[in-house]
């Protein structure tokens, strides 16, 4: 199964597993206003594919201009060979660190296998 970033942390809240406040998904630039979030916020592409922050897919903005420009950037360009159709706008959280951890199905054998990245690697 493949989530989208917003379809995860739905299941993360519904489990009592704390995430950044989301003030909801925008098709284009426009439609910042009309969620009326708190800055700094950050833009996410909602596309399935890893690396979104290095190819600039994961963005922060200070106030509405810069939200705009930056979404707008993002819409235009796309991400990785991906166009890109909606953004997860959340709050800015200060980042203490981060890890990657995926879980998939050994089609061998048939056994979970975890995968877990550590930070910086």
């Amino acid at each position: 199964m493949r989530l989208y970033e917003n379809e995860a942390k739905q299941l993360f809240r519904e489990r009592g597993i704390p995430v950044p406040r989301e003030y909801g998904t925008i098709h284009s630039a426009l439609e910042l206003e009309r969620l009326n979030p708190h800055y700094p916020l950050i833009l996410k592409a909602l596309v399935l594919v890893g690396g979104r922050g290095k190819a600039g897919g994961i963005q922060k903005a200070k106030g509405l201009d810069e939200a705009r420009a930056k979404a707008e950037g993002i819409f235009k360009y796309g991400l990785r060979g991906y166009s890109v159709k909606s953004l997860l706008v959340e709050e800015a959280v200060e980042e203490l660190g981060a890890c990657y951890i995926g879980a998939t199905m050994d089609p061998a054998t048939f056994n979970n296998v975890v995968i877990q990245v550590p930070p910086g690697a």
